[in-house]
Parts: structure tokens; C-alpha cells; sequence
């Protein structure tokens, strides 16, 4: 579990500007990684560049990703949804739900593409969901 938080650590220093719409760690310790239904990271070598979870809240999933922004535009953040949506159907779970930012133009198209509605909306946040 030391080796996930070291991860995720190192990709927190280098992701750049896409930790502005991806900000679960804002208030949360790196020890919830150690409660989550399923954690991710892609790597390029010894770097770690993209990172995803299924996490659990009451009975809700929640899903999240992030890409380092050098690497966005490459396919890779549809590929880290598939890969947690696959994963969720492993577990067995109905439906799972992610908040993204209404600015986020990248991440919404994606989003709607693989599936996910509206669940509700703030004025700057969506919240989606998917059923499986």
C-alpha cells in the first residue's frame, strides 16, 4: 500500500495543469487509496502519467481520472475509462457516477461518448452516471 501512495505521489508532482479539474486529493489524505474498490495508474517508463479509481461512498461508486498534461490527446484517458468500467462490471457493480467540471472540454465529450448522463448539475459542475 506504500508503493500505491508512492505512486500516486509522483504523479501528482508532474501532472500539471490537469489536477485543476481533477481535485479528489485536495481534501484527502493519500491513505484513501487503501479503501478504494479499484486503483490504476499508466506509466511511461519509470514515470507515472495517467491515474484512475473506482471509489466507494455510501452506495455510491465513484469513478476518477487523470492524465499528466503531456500526455492528453493520446487515446489514454478513454483507455483508463474502459479499463475502470471493465473493472467495475468485474465487481459486480450497477452503476457508477463521476462529477467533472462544466469547463472541462476534454473530459465531457468523452464522457458522453462512453455512455454516461446527466445526474444532476451545479453551475460549474456536472455530475454524470452510467449504468452498467
Amino acid at each position: 500500500r506504500s508503493h500505491n501512495r508512492e505512486l500516486i505521489h509522483r504523479f501528482l508532482s508532474i501532472a500539471g495543469e490537469s489536477l485543476h479539474h481533477f481535485r479528489y486529493f485536495n481534501q484527502r489524505p493519500l491513505s484513501v487509496l487503501d479503501h478504494h474498490l479499484a486503483t490504476y495508474v499508466i506509466t511511461e517508463g519509470t514515470e507515472v502519467i495517467g491515474y484512475g479509481h473506482l471509489d466507494q461512498e455510501a452506495d455510491i461508486i465513484w469513478l476518477g481520472i487523470a492524465i499528466a498534461d503531456e500526455y492528453q490527446g493520446y487515446g489514454l484517458g478513454k483507455l483508463m475509462m474502459q479499463h475502470l468500467m471493465s473493472s467495475a462490471r468485474l465487481l459486480q457493480v450497477q452503476e457508477i457516477r463521476l462529477a467533472v467540471d462544466l469547463d472541462n472540454e476534454k473530459a465531457l465529450p468523452l464522457y458522453y461518448q462512453l455512455g454516461f448522463t446527466d445526474w444532476k448539475q451545479t453551475d460549474k459542475v456536472a455530475f454524470l452516471n452510467l449504468r452498467l
